[in-house]
């Protein structure tokens, strides 16, 4: 299954799918919530924060989307938090935050993407895409049916 939950830019997505995920069993997956003017990369399951956004001259290897600078190996660290979960049984939902404008150019988080689309029928994936982009994330990662949500109320109970 796939919820897309969305709404406009810095609504609160992040914010709110991290008190849902707090009464919720058996989520993992990662969050990118702001600390101190910065995103920070946040593992459900384990609760480790690493750094994500940084200032440009700081690090070489980055990718930029507008104003913002992320470091490349975190990427590559919340791909094999999702691997390793989408293997694991004690994951029923993988929250994803999120996927945007670098994952359409096939960068940042592109590689869930598709795992999404594989594995859609084995868990519940909950990935949170701005309202502009909800289309087009789905159509580029070829995801056979999902539902908008835009109230993690709406979201099945755990």
């Amino acid at each position: 299954m796939i919820s897309i939950y969305t709404g406009a830019v810095h609504t609160g997505k992040t914010t709110s799918l991290r008190a849902w995920a707090k009464e919720s069993v058996g989520t993992g997956g990662f969050l990118t919530p702001d600390r101190n003017g910065s995103r920070v990369f946040e593992n459900i399951a384990t609760k480790e924060v690493i750094p994500f956004q940084v200032d440009s001259t700081e690090h070489a290897a980055t990718l930029e989307v507008g104003p913002y600078v992320f470091l490349k190996s975190t990427f590559q660290s919340g791909i094999k938090v999702v691997a390793e979960q989408i293997d694991n049984a004690l994951y029923d939902t993988i929250i994803i935050d999120e996927l945007g404008k670098l994952e359409l150019k096939g960068e940042g988080f592109a590689q869930i993407g598709y795992m999404i689309a594989q594995d859609y029928l084995n868990k519940h994936f909950i990935v949170i895409v701005r309202d502009s982009l909800v289309h087009q994330i789905a159509q580029k990662f070829e995801f056979p049916c999902y539902s908008v949500i835009r109230d993690t109320t709406k979201l099945l109970p755990q």
